[in-house]
Formats: C-alpha cells, structure tokens, sequence
C-alpha cells in the first residue's frame, strides 16, 4: 500500500486537518499516498489530484477509491498542472499542494478555493517557495522542516 512520503508528525497533523476540516471537496497537486491514505475519509465526496509522472499516475491509480478523479498533467509548464482543474467547477475546502510547480500552484489557487477553505504547502521550509508564502493573508507553519525538505505550512484568506 502506498503511504504519505512525510514524516510521522506531518501524517499526524494531516490526519488532524482532514479529521477537524471534514472537507467535502479537495484538489491536490501532485498525487501519492496522501491521496491514498485520505481520499476516503469521513465527508469527502470529491477528490481531485494532478499528477504529471505516467507510471507513478498508473501506481496511485490502482489504490484509490472510486471516488478521486485523478488527472494527467504535463511536467513542461504550471499552465498544464492547473488547466486540467479548470473544468471541475465550484470551489475547493482543502488544496493540498505537494507536486511540481508549487509556487504558481498557490499563485492560482485562490480561485479554486471555497470560502473557509485552507491550503497546505509541503516541503514549505523550501526557500524557493518563499515566494508563496505571502500568496494568503494567513498562513502558520505547523510542522518544521530542515530547509530542503519537510515541513507544513497552512494558508488561508478572510474567508
């Protein structure tokens, strides 16, 4: 079974947002065992998550359930990661964002948000997605990271 590529405190603490939050609806970039592991949890009704890698694409495919609806992008440009969302229609409670292009993954998520909704950056210790950071009015780190890797960040607007 595929498992969240996260340290414990941080599958700890997804588990907590997922629990506390109960999205309905949630749209993830870059797919894996987190879609595995909380696609079919308690009140989520639709999951969508972008992924660009074929072969890991065919992988996560055969673990999820019924209702994610997993889609092909393409690694070349952020425009790819994002176009295949457009055509889904209302708004997102929780984008997770942890594939390619997270920066401009943020960049064009609050169009795509729900009021009320929140979005988590992994890996958000990266000094390359510092740019991100300020995307949202409210963010709080809720898992420290070494740097290059790991780490939690959570953004929300005014809802």
């Amino acid at each position: 079974m595929l498992t969240p590529y996260m340290p414990q405190n941080e599958i700890a603490m997804m588990d907590a947002i997922i629990a506390l939050k109960r999205p309905a609806r949630v749209l993830e970039f870059g797919a894996g065992g987190s879609t595995v592991r909380w696609s079919g949890s308690s009140g989520v009704v639709r999951w969508v998550a972008i992924e660009h890698d074929m072969e890991w694409y065919r992988k996560v495919s055969g673990w999820t359930p019924p209702g994610v609806h997993l889609r092909m992008a393409s690694s070349e440009s952020a425009q790819s990661y994002i176009e295949p969302v457009l055509g889904y229609g209302g708004r997102f409670d929780l984008i997770f964002v942890d594939g390619l292009h997270r920066v401009e993954c943020i960049k064009a998520s609050p169009q795509f948000l729900a009021p009320h909704g929140v979005v988590i950056l992994h890996d958000a210790s990266r000094t390359e997605y510092a740019e991100a950071w300020d995307v949202y009015p409210h963010r709080a780190m809720l898992t420290k990271g070494n740097g290059c890797r790991n780490g939690l960040m959570l953004m929300w607007g005014d809802g």
